[in-house]
């Protein structure tokens, strides 16, 4: 009897949600008004990572969630996103990397306030003129696999109706 109560007690505490650390998301955009080669641009990266950025990371574009740029003059499209914690003394960057309709890669750094990479929030980029960005930095929530808690359930009735039989003899 003990034992099957004591199997119940574990079944139950399987059952409870783990620690597990969840995914980081950056979403990213960019309004450039610094006119690269006499063109302007505008844009939006999102990304969902395991982990904050804690070391420059470049990310290719097949990696990104999303990304969309627009140039003044044309068609443009996304390249590898730049991730730089501590590129200057005090700042994070982001290197929003673009191609332009003219056939030349640009990346425009934004600078947001230290430690913007490695913490959730909101971020506005600061330092440059006429760049402006924003940053969000969000959880991405664990959500547990239902075919592991249906299992454990399952488990867990079938051991309680196994103390119940017990009882009755």
């Amino acid at each position: 009897m003990k034992h099957c109560l004591s199997a119940v007690a574990l079944s139950a505490i399987a059952l409870l949600p783990s620690g597990a650390s969840a995914d980081v998301r950056y979403d990213f955009t960019a309004l450039s008004a610094y006119a690269t080669a006499g063109e302007t641009v505008t844009g939006t990266f999102s990304v969902t990572l395991p982990t904050f950025v804690t070391s420059a990371l470049d990310i290719p574009v097949a990696s990104l969630t999303a990304c969309q740029t627009v140039s003044s003059v044309g068609a443009s499209s996304c390249v590898d996103q730049w991730m730089r914690p501590d590129e200057q003394a005090g700042y994070d960057a982001i290197a929003f990397g673009w191609e332009s309709p003219t056939a030349y890669t640009v990346h425009n750094y934004y600078y947001f306030a230290d430690g913007a990479l490695s913490a959730y929030g909101t971020y506005a980029s600061v330092l440059l003129d006429g760049q402006s960005g924003t940053l969000v930095v969000s959880e991405v929530s664990v959500v547990p696999e239902p075919a592991t808690g249906l299992s454990l359930a399952a488990g867990l009735a079938g051991l309680m109706g196994l103390l119940a039989r017990r009882r009755r003899s």
